[in-house]
């Protein structure tokens, strides 16, 4: 196999997982981010409430 092939196939797989995995990456802390602000919400909701 000619070493430029390897060289190219391998930057090709490499950007395709820094992508799929850079997508799935801000999937999961947007909605890390959206629980946690729901979280403080439904917590400073019971303070005002005095409990659910």
């Amino acid at each position: 196999m000619n070493i430029i092939l390897k060289y190219k196939m391998f930057f090709s797989l490499l950007s395709q997982w820094v992508f799929s995995r850079g997508i799935i990456g801000i999937i999961v802390g947007s909605l890390t981010a959206f629980l946690l602000e729901t979280n403080d919400f439904l917590g400073e909701y019971e303070k005002k409430v005095d409990g659910l």
